[in-house]
């Protein structure tokens, strides 16, 4: 029985392999935006999200996969590694 609790404590810690791994990357996220002066409202847009779920994805309640930080990193004009790489 003890394999089996860990294999499936090792499969549930397994990042799923399109989701960032990153812990703050919607941290990031916010402060470039407000550094470019750009509202929730006019990032949502440029990626096909309502204010409330891209609100959602700054704040960390939903996960950020490399395919939508690379339609952020469109909008705000820079490269996803940009982001990454933000401090």
């Amino acid at each position: 029985m003890e394999t089996k609790k860990t294999k499936k404590v090792y499969q549930h810690q397994t990042p799923k392999p399109d989701i960032l791994p990153w812990l703050h990357i919607g941290q990031k996220i916010k402060k470039l935006r407000e550094l470019k002066n750009y509202t929730q409202s006019h990032v949502a847009e440029g990626i096909g999200l309502t204010q409330s779920a891209y609100s959602k994805m700054e704040h960390g309640e939903t996960e950020v996969s490399y395919s939508k930080l690379e339609k952020v990193a469109g909008v705000l004009g820079m490269r996803p590694e940009d982001i990454i790489s933000f401090n």
